[in-house]
């Protein structure tokens, strides 16, 4: 039966794509927007997340200034070029295996 197969190999693909952009939603809110927010001396006040939608967080930070409210408004991306980069730097010095280069 390998469509039984295929079918379990879907789920497990499934759920790990669900676990990973969860997660990746995780970092690019809290340590994105809210770090940024936080290391200006702001507070996080409030965090949305929803299963299959993404979500937001909510903060406060008393005086920004311009850059400030730049950076919070741009961390969660940020955080994720910053995190690509490594990784793709990562696995770039790597030694190609069964044929694959990447």
């Amino acid at each position: 039966m390998p469509w039984l197969a295929v079918l379990r190999l879907t789920g497990l693909l499934c759920a790990a794509g669900l676990a990973a952009s969860r997660l990746g939603l995780l970092v690019h809110e809290l340590i994105g927007h809210g770090g940024f927010a936080v290391a200006q001396g702001g507070e996080i006040t409030d965090l949305r997340l929803f299963w299959f939608a993404g979500g937001w967080i909510s903060y406060a930070v008393d005086d920004p200034g311009t850059a400030g409210a730049l950076a919070t408004s741009m961390g969660g991306l940020i955080v994720e070029l910053v995190l690509g980069g490594a990784l793709w730097l990562g696995l770039a010095r790597r030694p190609r295996t069964f044929g694959v280069c990447i």
